[in-house]
């Protein structure tokens, strides 16, 4: 099952793991009419989100100057630190208006949400998400507690009843070199480390269902764990 595009988590400036911050906007764009970018996508609760950014926006200008290509954008929001803001000028049906974009950092966990789930609300997908970063807390230790992470998805079953068969967690942990992906429910929870280099083949690792691991390699029990402790309702927790 290919990862769904709409992002639910917003992210936080700063370094992960030993790794210069990643800028984010949350958004894509494409070419539009008369030389213009169109906006195409927006993730959900995401840096472009946040600003009031719509899908069906055209972007007129970004801090004064024009962009025609996905590729001028692109460099534009590489070379845009977290934190920093940029200011758009848009065109909405017969209106032009103008929205501020606080830069995110893709470097912090994401999780990952269909478009159809946002009827839940912020409560009840902010509890989600924290159950989820439980889940991944667990990866991080030698002998993760099962038993624990079972009770994790238990209760993301009573916020948002799901067929026994769709997955409960959708994490990303993005890095320079590769992107963790965990998915899975109660049943079946994987594990998938995805390369940038195509070149390269991702490599999986089955938590529960058939063929589990014991445990996870440690330099990725480590790297989850930066992840994990980059967001800051977890500092107070211990991992050890």
């Amino acid at each position: 099952m290919k990862p769904f595009v709409f992002t639910i988590l917003a992210v936080l400036g700063g370094i992960c793991c030993g790794e210069e911050a990643a800028p984010y906007a949350g958004l894509a764009a494409a070419p539009g009419t008369r030389g213009k970018l169109i906006v195409t996508e927006i993730a959900h609760r995401g840096p472009a989100d946040k600003a009031g950014i719509n899908t069906g926006d055209y972007i007129l200008l970004i801090n004064g100057k024009k962009l025609s290509t996905r590729e001028e954008l692109r460099a534009l929001i590489t070379a845009t630190p977290p934190g920093q803001e940029l200011t758009l000028t848009l065109q909405r049906k017969d209106y032009t208006i103008t929205r501020t974009l606080k830069m995110g950092n893709r470097l912090t966990p994401q999780a990952v949400f269909r478009p159809s789930e946002r009827h839940l609300g912020e409560e009840k997908i902010d509890a989600i998400i924290h159950q989820q970063h439980l889940i991944a807390a667990e990866l991080t230790k030698e002998t993760p507690d099962r038993g624990i992470m079972k009770e994790c998805f238990a209760r993301i079953r009573q916020l948002h009843p799901e067929p026994s068969y769709a997955p409960l967690c959708y994490l990303f942990f993005y890095g320079s070199k590769s992107t963790l992906v965990l998915s899975g429910n109660e049943d079946t929870l994987t594990l998938t480390e995805v390369f940038h280099d195509k070149n390269k083949a991702d490599e999986s690792y089955r938590i529960f269902g058939r063929g589990a691991e014991t445990c996870l390699p440690a330099p990725l029990r480590v790297r989850i764990r930066c992840h994990i402790e980059s967001i800051p309702s977890f500092f107070h927790l211990s991992l050890d």
